[in-house]
């Protein structure tokens, strides 16, 4: 499947963007702070689905937490039960 550029996949990618700049923090850092963590992703893939703001709502998530952003704090009760990024994303959204 190609990508398709859309109105939502360009503010995905200006928002992780965006994120990245204010934290001070390259691909390699995300890749880092998330193999730190568990979850195996190369620069390479971090790069393509920020660029492209094709990513999922857990990898976004995972994003927050790695950097150590600020998100809502009505999220940290799901965030703080053991589980997966997916499942975590699915009871956020």
């Amino acid at each position: 499947m190609s990508h398709v550029d859309t109105p939502w996949t360009q503010l995905a990618a200006r928002t992780a963007r965006g994120l990245l700049a204010r934290k001070g923090a390259s691909y390699q850092d995300v890749c880092d702070l998330m193999r730190a963590s568990g979850i195996a992703e190369s620069v390479r893939g971090v790069e393509g689905k920020i660029s492209r703001g094709t990513y999922r709502a857990s990898f976004f998530l995972r994003l927050l937490i790695s950097l150590q952003a600020e998100y809502p704090e009505h999220w940290r009760p799901i965030l703080a039960v053991k589980g997966s990024d997916e499942m975590h994303a699915k009871h956020i959204f």
